[in-house]
């Protein structure tokens, strides 16, 4: 890119679609999305192969055994994360952000409760509601289920796009042989993992706190196991640390009040007339932000910084299994996408 910036000339619009709506019928336009991290660590044993445990267990290091201590102290119970100053940097949450997805959250409960993504979401009581449950209740009830679910779908849409998290993908073990035979110590384990960034953290900072929670965590599994008596000190191996942590992604951010997004917006309402209540519209499209991260859109707008602009136009909807067995997208939504496409991009000098 850098070798042949040239032939880019000054880009204003980075257009993408690479998102989902929140529901089924209502368009939406994202705003935000998180950062992430990769790592990668495996605790071996010095000892080349994997032993029998009825022979050796309680004589060598056991690395599954370590791997599950030290992942055990990445997070609590509840999913925080117990890296020291992993939440320091994190931006607090407005006034305007708070209304904003309290009415995200009204509209979306209110409209399309029988979202796939909606009713997965607030599992109980909107699974209720979607099923009927509802006609059964008083309305008092109802109104108690109503405020329950719109409250735990709040809580939860900002856990998925406005807090970091830390998530282990998951473990495994040196050998075949190890993996498939419950009698055996292996030699080595392994595990991934990777963490969400948000708005105000720095990935290379995130990044090396991480390497050195874990660093230290295994020292300090080590020291304890050395200071439990002289039969620790007996054991017929050590165990080693590999680890591998690499920043993904930045986090994205923009302003859905800028004249662009304004575009954007408009030209969705304009493709999507008359396929919803005229008082609807005014709603259309919803401003929502992703839990998920793609590297190339922080990175393209700071390559073209200050002119560039990056908007991420969704066209998927919940249903369509992202990354999943049958995904999918509704041919129409596919047109009418290219039909916005077409209509923003037309306009859009008189908003650059």
């Amino acid at each position: 890119m850098e070798e042949y910036r040239a032939l880019f000339g000054v880009p204003r619009l980075i257009l993408l679609s690479l998102s989902y709506w929140l529901g089924e019928s209502t368009p939406c336009l994202t705003y935000g999305m998180r950062g992430s991290i990769r790592a990668n660590l495996r605790i071996e044993s010095t000892r080349k192969a994997d032993v029998h445990a009825g022979v050796w267990g309680g004589a060598v290091n056991e690395p599954l055994t370590c791997l599950s201590h030290v992942l055990s102290r990445l997070a609590d119970p509840s999913g925080r994360v117990l890296i020291p100053g992993f939440h320091d940097g994190v931006r607090a949450v407005s006034a305007k952000e708070e209304e904003a997805m309290h009415n995200l959250v009204h509209w979306i409960t209110d409209k399309e409760a029988r979202a796939p993504l909606v009713t997965r979401t607030v599992l109980s009581p909107m699974a209720d509601a979607a099923a009927g449950f509802d006609a059964q209740k008083t309305q008092s009830q109802t109104a108690v289920v109503d405020r329950r679910a719109q409250a735990d779908l709040y809580s939860q849409l900002m856990q998925r796009w406005r807090f970091p998290t830390l998530t282990v993908h998951h473990m495994d073990v040196s050998t075949v042989a190890a993996r498939n035979n419950a009698t055996l110590v292996p030699a080595a384990a392994q595990a991934s993992l990777s963490v969400r960034v948000v708005p105000d953290q720095s990935i290379d900072d995130i990044a090396a706190k991480l390497r050195q929670h874990i660093e230290s965590v295994f020292a300090d599994i080590k020291t304890q196991r050395d200071q439990c008596g002289d039969d620790s000190r007996a054991m017929l191996d050590d165990l080693k640390l590999h680890l591998d942590v690499r920043p993904n992604a930045h986090w994205w951010l923009a302003d859905p009040d800028t004249p662009v997004y304004q575009a954007a917006a408009a030209a969705i309402r304009a493709e999507w007339q008359g396929a919803a209540k005229e008082a609807d519209m005014v709603h259309v499209p919803l401003l929502i932000r992703e839990g998920g991260s793609i590297p190339a859109v922080p990175w393209l707008e700071s390559f073209f910084a200050p002119h560039a602009v990056a908007v991420n136009l969704p066209m998927g909807q919940s249903s369509d299994n992202a990354h999943l067995d049958n995904e999918r997208i509704s041919l129409e939504n596919l047109m009418r996408g290219r039909q916005i496409i077409q209509r923003l991009v037309k306009d859009i000098d008189r908003v650059l």
